[in-house]
């Protein structure tokens, strides 16, 4: 009878625990939830497009993507302001990321690349703020205009195959750590008015690899960097490649025959609680700053020369209406002028106030000057 009971107790239990296995759903991943089982786009095509990319946008996105492999190129747009996109994983022998790929992918954070990719489009990853890692592989050749810009990369490796980067590859990147190692790198088509790197911190760690033989014109933007060392591997430098680095202090180079373009660094005095200013006004040369405040000072001074004309002709017309005959014409006739009451401290301040005005402006480029940029070999 025991024996008996016993069966049934576990025959019992088995039913229920085969009954809550039943009523319990199943619990899976869905692919693109995670790194380790991301959605995978492409399979069996050449080209991706935004059609392909376009599940990403549905009911339940992807979070994590990989392209598959055999596919060679990313389309223009292709995943263009895919919100949701956290990560994406590129195959190897992907030739070409499209302009604008993804551009506006604001949560992206990490980007893999593979060897065989040759060509960045413009925009390609511009306006990704989250993006901290995407290390550029081996065997690139160009990297478009603003590439990169607006994103959160804080340090960047350009490889030795790089032959061409356009203007503001990198523009509003706080980039603290830069090597530099392409080895002969085209100028941009550009005017100079922007910078292919901007960094930031205090200081920013730039480091030109021994594989460099030519840094492009407009190369940095680093307001912080105080000091830089040119490998002797480097033969030339391009027009202004170090000028609106407004901290820099010493230039090394370890090739005494490298050739420099014009304007490499600000090679003139420069004040350093006016660098602001001189960005604000647009100036990248302490020459225009003098400019604008000699014009001031010739402004200025012809105010006061003006001011005392016309009080000397003020002062004549009072002695002309009164009793005593109008003074000289001359130095004696603002002594007269005072013993009679006429507007003598305003003459004194037209005269005077130039000069203070002059006196204040040699007072700050003593106290704030510093000394050129030193340009030496090492």
């Amino acid at each position: 009878m025991k024996k008996n009971n016993r069966t049934r107790l576990c025959f019992a239990a088995l039913l229920v625990l085969l009954l809550c296995a039943a009523l319990t759903p199943a619990v899976s991943a869905a692919a693109g939830d995670s790194p380790d089982n991301p959605l995978v786009l492409g399979k069996g095509k050449t080209v991706l497009t935004a059609e392909d990319a376009a599940r990403l946008s549905g009911p339940a996105p992807a979070e994590y993507v990989r392209v598959a492999d055999g596919v060679t190129e990313i389309a223009d747009e292709a995943f263009a302001d895919c919100f949701n996109l956290r990560g994406i994983e590129l195959p190897e022998g992907l030739q070409r990321i499209g302009n604008r790929a993804f551009t506006g992918c604001s949560r992206l954070e990490t980007v893999t690349m593979r060897a065989g990719l040759r060509s960045i489009g413009d925009s390609a990853f511009s306006r990704c703020m989250r993006l901290r890692s995407a290390e550029l592989p081996e065997g690139l050749q160009y990297i478009g205009s603003e590439a990169f810009a607006t994103t959160g990369l804080t340090e960047v490796r350009i490889p030795a195959s790089v032959t061409r980067i356009e203007s503001r590859a990198y523009y509003g990147c706080d980039i603290r750590t830069l090597y530099f190692n392409a080895v002969c790198c085209e100028d941009k088509a550009g005017d100079g008015s922007s910078e292919l790197f901007q960094m930031a911190g205090n200081p920013p760690v730039l480091v030109i690899g021994p594989a460099v033989t030519r840094i492009p014109a407009d190369f940095l933007y680093a307001s912080n960097l105080t000091e830089a060392t040119i490998p002797a591997s480097v033969v030339e430098i391009g027009d202004r490649a170090f000028q609106n680095c407004l901290a820099l202090e010493e230039l090394t180079f370890e090739n005494p025959a490298t050739r420099l373009g014009e304007d490499i660094c600000l090679d003139k005095v420069r004040l350093r609680g006016l660098n602001r200013w001189m960005l604000l006004f647009g100036m990248d040369d302490t020459a225009q700053l003098g400019a604008l405040v000699a014009v001031c000072l010739l402004l200025y001074l012809a105010q006061g020369v003006l001011l005392t004309v016309v009080n000397l002709r003020l002062t004549r017309r009072r002695y002309a209406g009164g009793q005593a005959p109008a003074p000289a014409a001359g130095p004696g006739d603002r002594i007269a002028g005072a013993r009679e009451g006429a507007p003598a401290p305003m003459l004194a301040a037209a005269a005077i106030s130039p000069w203070l005005l002059l006196g204040v402006l040699y007072w700050m480029v003593l106290t704030v000057t510093r000394p050129p940029a030193t340009v030496r070999s090492a």
